[in-house]
C-alpha cells in the first residue's frame, strides 16, 4: 500500500515539475520570439522521457505502468513546448533543433545528404549502397519478427530504425536526382519491394515452423547482408587506384568496423550463425578500409581531406 501511495504521489508531482517550463513558453508565445531562450533543456528532457518510456515497456520491464504513464505525459508536454519554440525560433535555431531531435531519435544526418541538399544535386553520388542497405534492413526486420525468429526484439528495433533512415536518405536523393537516375532508383526499389513481398508470402505459406522460416530468411539475410557490407569494395578499389581517401571518410569506416564487431559479439552470445556471418565479414571489410585509410591518408591532397566530412558513399545501418 505504501508503494502504491508513493507511486500516486510521484504521478501527481511530476506534471507539476514539467509545468515549471510553462512560463517560458507563455513568454515566447506573447512576444512571438524565443529571444535568448535555449531549447537544450527541453531537448534533454525529451530524450530522458523517451528513454524512460522505453524502459517501462512490457517487453523491457514488465509491470512498470507508472513509469510509462508519467514519462508519457512528460514526453507529450516536452513535444508541445518544442513545437512552440520551433514556431517562433529563427531559421538557424530551427535547423539546429531539428538535427538534435533527429539525433535523439537515433537518426544520423549523413554528410552526403547534407551536401546533396545544399547543392541541390546528387552529382556523382550513387544510390546503390543505400538501396542495398534498405533491402538488407527489410530482410532483417522480417527475420526478427516473432513468427520467424521469436525473442529478437533488438534485431527488429535497430533495423526498423535503419529502414526509416534509408528511406529518408533515398527520398532526398530522389528529389535532387536527374530523371534518368530517378528512374533507375525507382526500378531497383520496385524490384526490391516485389522481391520482399514474394519472400514473405513464400515463407509464410511454405514454411510452417519457426525453424524452417528462420533458416530460409536467415540464409537470405546472410546473402544480402554480405552484399551490403561488400558494397564499399568499389570505393576501396577507387582509393587504391587514385591513392586518395576523398570518398572514404575515416569516421564512416571506423563506425562500420565497430558496428560489425558489436553485432558479431551479440550474435556469438546468442549463438545466431545468420547474424554472425555477415557482420563478421563487415568487421573484416571495415578493418580493411581503416588500413587503406591510414595507408593513403598522407597522399590525399589537402583540399580533399578537408572535405571528408561532406562526402560519404555508403554506411551500413545494421
Amino acid at each position: 500500500m505504501c508503494e502504491i501511495l508513493m507511486g500516486f504521489l510521484a504521478k501527481g508531482a511530476v506534471p507539476d515539475g514539467f509545468d515549471c517550463f510553462v512560463p517560458t513558453f507563455v513568454t515566447i508565445w506573447k512576444k512571438k520570439a524565443v529571444e535568448e531562450f535555449s531549447a537544450i533543456p527541453y531537448l534533454a528532457t525529451l530524450l530522458n522521457c523517451m528513454m524512460w518510456v522505453f524502459y517501462g515497456l512490457p517487453f523491457v520491464t514488465p509491470d512498470s505502468t507508472l513509469v510509462v504513464t508519467i514519462n508519457g505525459i512528460g514526453l507529450a508536454m516536452e513535444a508541445a513546448y518544442l513545437l512552440v519554440y520551433f514556431i517562433y525560433a529563427p531559421k538557424d535555431k530551427r535547423l539546429y533543433q531539428y538535427i538534435v531531435i533527429l539525433r535523439d531519435l537515433g537518426v544520423e544526418i549523413r554528410p552526403t545528404f547534407v551536401t546533396i541538399w545544399k547543392k541541390k544535386a546528387v552529382e556523382e553520388f550513387s544510390a546503390i549502397p543505400y538501396l542495398a542497405t534498405l533491402l538488407n534492413c527489410m530482410m532483417w526486420v522480417f527475420y526478427g519478427l516473432p513468427f520467424v525468429t521469436p525473442d529478437s526484439t533488438l534485431v527488429v528495433t535497430i533495423n526498423g530504425i535503419g529502414l526509416a533512415m534509408e528511406a529518408a536518405y533515398l527520398l532526398v536523393y530522389f528529389i535532387y536526382a536527374p530523371k534518368d537516375k530517378r528512374l533507375k532508383v525507382l526500378g531497383i526499389l520496385a524490384g526490391e519491394l516485389v522481391f520482399m513481398a514474394s519472400v514473405a508470402v513464400g515463407v509464410l505459406l511454405g514454411a510452417h515452423t519457426h525453424h524452417k522460416r528462420q533458416l530460409i530468411v536467415g540464409v537470405l539475410c546472410v546473402i544480402f547482408g554480405t552484399a551490403m557490407y561488400a558494397s564499399p569494395l568499389s570505393v576501396m578499389m577507387l582509393v587504391i587506384r587514385t591513392k586518395s581517401v576523398e570518398y572514404m571518410p575515416l569516421a564512416l569506416s571506423l563506425v562500420g568496423f565497430v558496428n560489425g564487431v558489436c553485432w558479431t559479439t551479440y550474435a556469438l552470445i546468442q549463438f545466431d550463425l545468420f547474424v554472425t556471418i555477415p557482420n563478421g565479414l563487415g568487421a573484416i571489410f571495415g578493418a580493411a578500409q581503416l588500413v587503406l585509410y591510414f595507408c593513403y591518408y598522407k597522399s590525399t591532397p589537402k583540399k580533399t581531406t578537408d572535405n571528408n566530412n561532406d562526402i560519404e558513399l555508403a554506411q551500413s545501418a545494421k
